[in-house]
């Protein structure tokens, strides 16, 4: 028998490739609920305060997708010099950077609020420009 999944099973790791990731968080969902903690800027991520968030729905993603080439563009990122964890937003997406690939998030919940899309959630979350999950 394989061993009943745990809080602690459900972290998210994004060190991980963008496949495997995927795997793991849809194994832990819906219960207990794939979750991981939200950076708003560097400096609070090296003093480790970071917000719980849970992942509800995510899809890898290749890096040759048009929306994400145009984000990086337009927002001037070179995609290989951002750590696991990074976010990308844009309008419509928000993207988290892999190991290896990356992962869209789709839809989220943050510790205290409501379910909802991942890009309504940032265009409202004021994200700083060293926001990141861990």
């Amino acid at each position: 028998y394989a061993k009943k999944i745990t809080v602690e099973d459900a972290h998210a790791d994004f060190a991980l490739p963008a496949e495997i990731l995927d795997r793991h968080l849809r194994a832990c969902n819906p219960d207990p609920g794939a979750w991981c903690d939200l950076y708003t800027d560097a400096s609070a991520a090296s003093a480790q305060e970071g917000v719980t968030m849970h992942l509800n729905d995510v899809l890898p993603v290749h890096a040759e997708e048009p929306a994400l080439k145009s984000a990086l563009e337009l927002q001037g990122i070179v995609l290989a010099e951002l750590t696991p964890g990074a976010l990308i937003v844009s309008k419509k997406h928000v993207w988290a950077v892999c190991g290896r690939g990356l992962l869209e998030l789709l839809n989220v919940t943050v510790q205290g609020k409501k379910p909802m899309r991942a890009a309504d959630w940032a265009r409202g979350a004021r994200l700083g420009e060293g926001a990141r999950l861990g």
